[in-house]
Formats: structure tokens, C-alpha cells, sequence
């Protein structure tokens, strides 16, 4: 995840904010619909609307009816149109859901008129930086959700689940959760509270490397990026599916595999999406490696191919927008199922300068970071080597790749 330092708009933001629910009352401060790739998407949303409308306030249903809206809810979710009878319901709560989040978190006013809520755009800086990716906008997730509990007394719940994650801890974590909750807001029934502690759970389980919340019940596994985002698959009717000759279990695997492996193409896909829109927006329409000047969209490659490393597939910091020759050199040439050794080092050491230039921008313009790339590298190479890396040492990054590339000009 992007790594945000010390006195930036997210920490000012969060820091100046108090958040407690004993005192608000306020459920909504995260939903069901609150997942990164959803928030990112709507804050996108968001900004292409008041772009046209000179900053005026506007309603969910303002954003939800959008055209440009629309264009790209489609293209990132293959989901009906916004205004398909049929999803009525489920649009009413993905763009409600994330604008009251960001409505509680300080990122958006909200005001009543004639029984409707209006909203406006008032921390334009972090708005833009949750729009940028997903991965962005778990950070902000991530740094609110504990935010929200340290303000509401309740984050050393977490803490203490995490140090100790047994289903006894588990079921004691999720219970008191329930309880508060109850006890604090509107909510009575048991099923809502629930449905939140997934949306709190898993970001903070996935920032520390832990077992979350699966179906009601501590995960078997740590919690990984595709967990975290919006699934439009239905289990329940899956499960209806399920053939007679393999137990419910045997179905529940193949299903979660299936599910696992759609939505990490879902999230590639997206992520060249968006990485084609940040260097045509921020980079000017420039190749990474040489300057070249893309005609029409440039061409992003994955640097480990998306078919070998899927769990990586949709880290920015293993994508580059290359020139169609170079991009033709990097899978020896043109060979998609291949991949050039010597070149794949060259484009690692061209994209490690990349991110250390990009960390100097303004935060809005972060779409990178080397957290998230260490992880790449680590992954591609399947070594732990650079894990442990000091952060933000740049300079020894680059001496263990130009190593590994003078290793191949000796072979």
C-alpha cells in the first residue's frame, strides 16, 4: 500500500477529526458497498461530476446518473448500466454507502435539504488521491477505519485479536463489535453489525498480515487483495449450482479458486485501465523508459507477466508504459509467452527511478510506492530478500538489481 508520512493531508485530516461513534451515533461511518476498488471508483466518479458542474453540491442520485458515471462503472465492473431497473437497489447503496463514509470521514459535507442529503466537495486533495487507485484508497481505508476505533475505545480489541488470533479470539472480537455497536448507534438487530465488522475487519487484517473474517468465521488463510474487493458473484446462488457428485465443501473450493482467478483478471485489467489514464494525465503521454510519446494509449506491460505472478498482476508498481518497439524487446521479441531477462532487469531499475521521483509529488499524484514494490520484487524473483530493505532506500534497491543484471552479461 502507499506509504503516507508524517504531517500529510490524510494525517492532518484524520488527526484534526474526532471521530467517536459513542458521540455521533453515526453506523454509517463505513458500509457493505465500502470496499477500496468501490470508494476509488465513486471518488473518481465524484470529481468527473463536479468537473462539469463548476463544484456545485450534489446528490447520490446526481453521481449515480451520471453518463461518465455510468462509462466507467461498466468498464470496471461489467455491471448493467446505472440505470437498469433491475440493479436499482444495488446502485441506491454503492454510491451511498462510500459518500457518507467519506461524508463522516471529513472528505465531503453533507446537508439536509427538503429530506435529502447534499453533498460537497471539501478535502479536494485527498478526494483526488483515493480516486488515483484502489490501493490508495485502502490506505486511506486502512488509516480512518483505525482512526474511527482509537477515537471510539475499542481499536485495543483489534490489537489484542491480532496478537493472538485463535477462533476464540475471533468470536470475542466480533461479539463485542456487535455489542458496541448496538449499544451505540441506531442498529438493533444482529445481522447489520455484522456486516460492518467484515468492512472494518479485513483492511485492518490485511495491513497486518493476519487471518480476517470469512462467512461469519475466522479466514483459514491471511486475508489477500482479491478478499478486499467488491465481488459480484453471489455465493448462496452459486452454492444452488452446486453438482451432485462433489460435497459442499469440494464446491466451495472450486468456486472460491474460480472467484480468486476472475477477480485477479478483473483487477489487472483494471489496473491497466487506470495506469493508461495516470500517464496520459500525469506523465503526459510519455514512455517511462525513453521518452517516447505515445499515439493514442500507451502501451502498459507487465514487468513479472500477469500469467506467471497473478497475485501481482494488478500492483502498479509492476506495470510500465513502454513504446510498442520496447515493449515488442521486453517478450523477446514479440515471443507474449517469453520474457527477456536482461530487458525485464533494465525496465525493474527504470521503474524503481520512477517511484522515487513520483514519492516527491504531491500526494494526489502518488500512485505508487515502495512498500508495494519491494512486494513485487519479492514476489517475481520469489525471494524475501528486499522485504528487507530499509524503506525508501532506493540506492539499495538498485545496486541488488544492477547486480542480478551484471549476473546475466557474465552468463
Amino acid at each position: 500500500m502507499t506509504q503516507i508520512t508524517n504531517n500529510n493531508p490524510i494525517d492532518e485530516l484524520l488527526s484534526g477529526k474526532d471521530y467517536d461513534i459513542k458521540k455521533s451515533r453515526n453506523a454509517r461511518w463505513i458500509d457493505q458497498k465500502c470496499t477500496p476498488d468501490v470508494l476509488s471508483i465513486i471518488a473518481e466518479c465524484i470529481l468527473m461530476y463536479a468537473k462539469k458542474n463548476q463544484n456545485h453540491s450534489f446528490k447520490s442520485a446526481d453521481i449515480w446518473h451520471n453518463d461518465d458515471s455510468n462509462k466507467l462503472i461498466v468498464e470496471n465492473f461489467k455491471k448493467p448500466s446505472t440505470d437498469h431497473e433491475g440493479a436499482k437497489n444495488e446502485y441506491d447503496k454503492f454510491f451511498q454507502q462510500p459518500m457518507e463514509l467519506m461524508s463522516y470521514a471529513g472528505i465531503l459535507n453533507k446537508e439536509k435539504k427538503r429530506g435529502r442529503n447534499y453533498y460537497a466537495i471539501i478535502n479536494l486533495t485527498i478526494l483526488e488521491y483515493i480516486s488515483l487507485s484502489p490501493t490508495n484508497s485502502l490506505n486511506f481505508l486502512v488509516k480512518y477505519i483505525k482512526k474511527v476505533l482509537d477515537d471510539s475505545s475499542i481499536y485495543s480489541l483489534f490489537q489484542n485479536y491480532f496478537n493472538h488470533q485463535t477462533p476464540d479470539t475471533f468470536q470475542e472480537l466480533k461479539q463485542k463489535f456487535k455489542e458496541f455497536t448496538i449499544a451505540n448507534t441506531n442498529i438493533n438487530g444482529e445481522f447489520e453489525p455484522n456486516r460492518i465488522f467484515i468492512k472494518v475487519m479485513n483492511p485492518l487484517a490485511f495491513k497486518n498480515n493476519a487471518k480476517g473474517t470469512k462467512r461469519g468465521f475466522m479466514s483459514k488463510d491471511i486475508i489477500k487483495w482479491p478478499d478486499l474487493i467488491y465481488s459480484v458473484d453471489n455465493f448462496r446462488d452459486i452454492q444452488n449450482k452446486k453438482p451432485k457428485n462433489l460435497t459442499r465443501e469440494e464446491w466451495k473450493n472450486i468456486i472460491a479458486k474460480k472467484n480468486n482467478y476472475i477477480n485477479l483478471k478483473r483487477l489487472s485489467r483494471n489496473a491497466v485501465f487506470n495506469y493508461q489514464k495516470y500517464i496520459k494525465n500525469y506523465k503526459n503521454g510519455i514512455s517511462e523508459l525513453n521518452n517516447d510519446i505515445f499515439q493514442g494509449n500507451p502501451e502498459i506491460h507487465h514487468i513479472f507477466p500477469k500469467s506467471q505472478y497473478p497475485n501481482i498482476s494488478h500492483y502498479y508498481e509492476n506495470l510500465i508504459a513502454l513504446s510498442p518497439n520496447i515493449h515488442t524487446l521486453a517478450h523477446n521479441n514479440g515471443k507474449y509467452s517469453t520474457v527477456n531477462k536482461e530487458c525485464q532487469l533494465k525496465l525493474l531499475i527504470c521503474k524503481s527511478k520512477c517511484i522515487e521521483e513520483n514519492s516527491n509529488k504531491p500526494i494526489s499524484q502518488q500512485m505508487c510506492s515502495f512498500d508495494n514494490f519491494m512486494h513485487v520484487l519479492d514476489e517475481g524473483f520469489e525471494t524475501d530478500l528486499f522485504e528487507r530493505v530499509k524503506t525508501n532506500n532506493f540506492k539499495e534497491v538498485n545496486n541488488i538489481l544492477n547486480e542480478r543484471l551484471e549476473d546475466i552479461g557474465h552468463n
